[in-house]
């Protein structure tokens, strides 16, 4: 079934939304365990607590990747990049508040892990598009063949 475009815009906002809501909590309650977000099972809790800093690597990827997943269509590129700048710093932002949070850190190594998590999800739909369209010509090519 193909979704029409307004219904992806539609589903890639609400799951930005409600990824960025959860993100505001994650981000700016007073603990840096993982273990008050209490949807995410408990081997996650140990593992995300286990990385450190590499965790925002995680979550940036998390929160952009369903939202762009929506837009990955080439028809939809120019929104889906906006879509994940606006993403992106919003989480940025997050992440300088922290400054603020007594409980919390900021470093320039949440930023850089902010940014490449984001950056990762763009790269993986283009390589992904990239890699079903150069498998779609090849199939084409050798089914001509064939004929």
């Amino acid at each position: 079934m193909k979704l029409s475009k307004a219904v992806r815009l539609w589903l890639a906002g609400a799951a930005a939304c409600l990824a960025l809501l959860v993100s505001v909590y994650a981000l700016w309650k007073p603990a840096t365990t993982a273990g008050d977000l209490v949807f995410l099972p408990h081997a996650w809790v140990v593992w995300l607590d286990d990385r450190g800093d590499f965790r925002t690597f995680v979550m940036a990827g998390l929160v952009a990747a369903v939202p762009a997943g929506w837009l990955g269509t080439r028809e939809l590129d120019r929104v889906r990049v906006t879509g994940l700048l606006v993403i992106l710093l919003a989480l940025l932002g997050m992440e300088v508040g922290q400054r603020w949070i007594p409980t919390r850190g900021f470093g320039t190594a949440d930023l850089l892990y902010t940014l490449a998590g984001v950056a990762f999800v763009e790269a993986a739909i283009r390589l992904v598009r990239w890699t079903v369209g150069a498998w779609t010509e090849r199939r084409a090519r050798c089914d001509s063949l064939r004929r």
